[in-house]
Formats: structure tokens, sequence, C-alpha cells
């Protein structure tokens, strides 16, 4: 298949969406080990880390994402519109949940929002 965001006739996006996917897969692991017993707070902090690079591999996998999208048809335009009004806000909600929310419960709705991507993404791969 022939993008405008490819190398070597390769496209950029899919390569680049399996590096925020399982960042935020790891994250959530951490995030669970910490709630169910995990006593080192070391699992808190790698879970902020990795929950924010899976964030900018996110954003920098949206770039070419979004250069493929403006050059495809209205029939999988429409479908590629969908894709991105849907993990745009999931985003959002991972960026919310890191930075302004109460410990706990900003542990609990990271891990649901990571929960929420990994489980739209199995819909979608399916």
């Amino acid at each position: 298949m022939h993008t405008p965001a490819s190398i070597a006739k390769h496209p950029i996006h899919p390569m680049l969406v399996a590096i925020p996917i399982g960042l935020w897969v790891f994250s959530l692991i951490c995030d669970l080990v910490l709630l169910f017993g995990g006593t080192s707070e070391n699992w808190a902090i790698v879970a902020r880390y990795t929950m924010v690079g899976g964030i900018i591999g996110a954003l920098i996998a949206a770039v070419p994402g979004f250069i493929d999208m403006l050059a495809l048809p209205w029939t999988a335009k429409r479908i590629a519109l969908m894709h991105m009004s849907i993990k745009a806000p999931t985003g959002d909600l991972a960026c919310g949940s890191d930075w302004s929310m109460a410990r706990a419960l900003q542990q609990w709705v990271a891990a649901m929002c990571r929960a929420q991507v990994v489980s739209t993404l199995n819909r979608r791969s399916a």
C-alpha cells in the first residue's frame, strides 16, 4: 500500500503505533502491580514515565497517520476520522489523569484509560 508518509514503500504510522501501545501496556502492568501489593514506589515512577513516553510516542505516530489520512478517498477517510476521534480523547484522558488528579484516583483512571486503549485496539485488529 502506497501512502504519502512512508519509508521505502512502508507506511510509517503502523510502525510507530507499536511504541506507545507497548509503553501504555507496561504502564498499566506497573499500576496493577502497585495496586495489588507492590511495596516499592518505583512502580509508580516507572508507570508515570512509560505513560508519558506513550503519550509522546502517540503524538509522534499521529503525524504520519494524519498525513496518510489526508490522501485517502472519502470512504476510507471516514473510518480514519472515526479512528482519530476515538484516539484523541483517550490521549487527553491519559494526559489529564497523569498530571491533575489525586494520586489514588489518578492511578485508577490511568489504568482504566489504558485498559480502554488496549481493548479498542484489540477490537480494531480482530
